[in-house]
């Protein structure tokens, strides 16, 4: 773990592996712990259904076992996935059922993840930022201040949000925790680039944290984390009228990113640049993408499976299915239509 968090994961690996060879199922706590462990690993470096397969694992194991806490952290883990993978309602269920075992259990560092991770989850902005503040409250976890100052930049309150990441940056240069050192740097940028001023400063200051950010997840061998760096590159060439280099990056993004809701802007970007040098073919192709994987994730975050959410409460899921049924078909009609036009 220790090696994982600073960047070394290649002995990480042959650390894990080890411990796997050598631990039996047998004894229950320390496999568990493993499990998780190597999920953790296999999440932090973007290998994001490797991860889901470990905590599956180890949600099976929780239930066998009657362990409420790692049932908890099973769930907790499992939101983590499908979180990266834009499916944030998925993500908002799983996390909202590992809150209500936990508040149970009483355990104020496990609350703070479950509430930090519903913060994230959820599309309402002042929704997030009551809950990332509530959850500090519980336990001051880096990334949950680097959480408030993106919610912070998104509401256009940039001092507020680079105080939160100034806070994230000094704790995690302090933990050595590589990974979240690089989102902290990735927020950092993204604050400078987003803010709505024309200013080749601005965009400098942008490009340099996007860079360290960038350059920590490939030495750290965490390439979706550097995918994520890619698409914001494509956003900021796009505003300094660099068309094709956004193109190219915007395209790698396109190809290698793990997030439905990630892959749906980088086809949304390429529309755009593609459309202001010209070329309305690939502009047409790309919007057609980019609504295409939006409609992709409008079906999974709504079309809620009892089995797969390991929820209790069928009778209440069956009304929330029929109700999402019907948006979905209003969506899918929406989108024929808007093709129609087009």
């Amino acid at each position: 773990v220790i090696n994982q968090y600073s960047g070394k994961s290649d002995s990480a690996f042959l650390n894990y592996q080890y411990l796997k060879n050598h631990i039996s199922e047998k004894d229950t706590f320390s496999y568990m712990r493993l499990i998780n462990a190597i999920g953790n690993y296999h999440q932090d470096l973007g290998n994001v259904d490797t991860a889901l397969i470990c905590y599956q694992t180890l949600l099976n194991k929780s239930r066998e076992n009657n362990l409420e806490s790692y049932r908890a952290l099973s769930f907790n883990n499992i939101a983590g996935t499908y979180s990266m993978k834009g499916y944030g309602d998925s993500a908002f269920i799983y996390h909202d059922s590992a809150y209500r075992i936990r508040l149970k259990l009483n355990d104020s560092t496990s609350l703070a993840i479950s509430i930090a991770g519903k913060g994230t989850s959820t599309t309402d902005q002042i929704i997030s930022k009551e809950l990332f503040l509530k959850a500090i409250k519980y336990d001051s976890i880096p990334y949950v201040f680097n959480n408030l100052a993106g919610i912070y930049g998104d509401l256009g309150l940039f001092d507020s949000a680079l105080y939160y990441n100034s806070i994230a940056l000094s704790l995690n240069k302090r933990l050595k925790r590589r990974k979240w050192l690089a989102d902290s740097y990735l927020t950092r940028g993204a604050l400078f680039q987003n803010l709505d001023l024309d200013s080749a400063e601005l965009l400098d200051s942008a490009e340099v944290n996007l860079s360290i950010a960038r350059e920590i997840y490939m030495s750290d061998k965490n390439f979706g984390g550097a995918i994520g760096v890619t698409y914001r590159l494509a956003q900021l060439n796009i505003k300094r009228k660099n068309y094709k280099k956004a193109i190219n990056l915007a395209l790698n993004s396109l190809e290698k990113e793990v997030s439905a809701t990630s892959k749906s802007n980088s086809a949304k970007i390429l529309a755009e640049a593609y459309a202001l040098i010209n070329d309305y073919k690939n502009a047409y192709k790309y919007e057609m993408i980019h609504e295409e994987l939006e409609l992709e994730v409008f079906k999974h975050n709504n079309i809620i499976n009892e089995e797969r959410f390991n929820l209790e409460t069928k009778n209440k899921l069956d009304s929330i299915e029929n109700l999402k049924s019907k948006q979905i078909l209003e969506a899918e009609n929406l989108v024929a239509t808007k093709e129609k036009q087009n």
